[in-house]
């Protein structure tokens, strides 16, 4: 058993430290080889893991555990590939929901803990503000600014 580098992975990283504009086009395509076999292999590595969590996910529902399909499920974005929650129901929807059953109306804090408590999810750090958006561009909902309550216009 030698120690060491073997020949191409010495060629590889040799090839990986050489400053593109330096490198031929022989040496150019197999570095975008090497990429294209690296990027394979972690999307199968990546697609692997998905099925793996798929059967933990059935699992977990199967036997009567929170479920990613239940109030909020994640959604990956296909370019930045961020990920953000996705609720069953708007924001807009649960708040005029709340506001049906509060007719004296809520403050802004009261209304933000009732929204969460009904489970939905957010990323947000600043959910208030978040609300607060909603809430101001929402055509069915005034705020009192006698009281500070907002509430569903009759």
């Amino acid at each position: 058993m030698r120690f060491g580098l073997s020949h191409d992975m010495k060629e590889k990283k040799e090839l990986m430290m050489k400053n593109v504009t330096e490198m031929t086009v022989a040496e150019l395509e197999r570095a975008l080889e090497a990429k294209r076999a690296k990027l394979k292999k972690l999307i199968a590595q990546k697609e692997g893991l998905e099925k793996k969590l798929g059967t933990i996910t059935a699992e977990i529902e199967q036997l009567g555990g929170a479920s990613t399909t239940g109030k909020a499920r994640i959604k990956k974005s296909k370019t930045s590939g961020s990920v953000r929650l996705q609720n069953e129901r708007t924001l807009k929807e649960v708040v005029t929901t709340l506001l049906t059953s509060y007719k004296d109306g809520l403050g802004l804090s009261d209304l933000a803990q009732k929204v969460l408590e009904t489970g939905y999810k957010t990323s947000s750090t600043n959910f208030k503000n978040t609300l607060y958006q909603c809430l101001y561009n929402h055509t069915g909902i005034n705020l009192d600014k006698l009281t500070g309550l907002y509430r569903l216009v009759s």
